[in-house]
């Protein structure tokens, strides 16, 4: 059995529907927004490797950020606009020293949300909430975790707001990782 379609020509169909404003019709010139392999392409993770590091949109926004120095990394996130930019750490090597720490850039801005730890010893998990006042999330190879494997999503939704969630192991007597430190 064989169907057979034809171009339809009543409401609805190519042939009626047109941007019309003010009794005029309007092209557009879609091509510059178009979807093209480049625009698709994936970039590959950015590894965070020095001591500190400015996080830009341009170089880290929407890919993943590799956290690999034991010696721990300080990594400032830009002034929070509601860019929708998504700024993804993923722990590769447990901080031994020091520790790993994302802090916004300037006194007025926040980060609101939550951060789930366990530290594997069979009894229920932790879970962490923000204050108000919160600007710093601290990793530091222990209680607020920073292992192998750990990950920490940032969401800048509104000027002077970013949203996290984060999965980490902790040990010892677990600890929120969150703080306000940024003065």
């Amino acid at each position: 059995m064989s169907t057979q379609t034809t171009m339809g020509t009543g409401n609805g169909s190519i042939e009626s529907v047109y941007p019309i404003i003010r009794n005029k019709i309007v092209t557009a010139n879609l091509a510059a927004k178009a979807v093209t392999r480049e625009k698709l392409a994936v970039s590959a993770p950015v590894v965070l490797s020095a001591s500190t590091v400015t996080i830009t949109a341009e170089t880290h926004a929407n890919l993943p950020l590799v956290l690999t120095r034991a010696a721990g990394v300080v990594a400032t996130l830009p002034k929070a606009s509601g860019s929708g930019n998504s700024y993804k750490f993923y722990v590769d090597t447990t901080v031994t020293s020091n520790s790993y720490k994302i802090q916004v850039a300037n006194a007025t801005d926040v980060i609101q949300g939550q951060a789930f730890g366990d530290d594997g010893d069979g009894e229920p998990g932790n879970g962490w909430a923000t204050s108000s006042t919160s600007d710093t999330f601290t990793m530091d190879g222990s209680t607020q975790g920073g292992y192998k494997g750990d990950s920490v999503e940032i969401l800048d939704i509104a000027a002077g707001l970013f949203v996290v969630k984060a999965y980490l192991t902790q040990t010892g007597t677990e600890a929120t990782p969150f703080s306000a430190a940024v003065a």
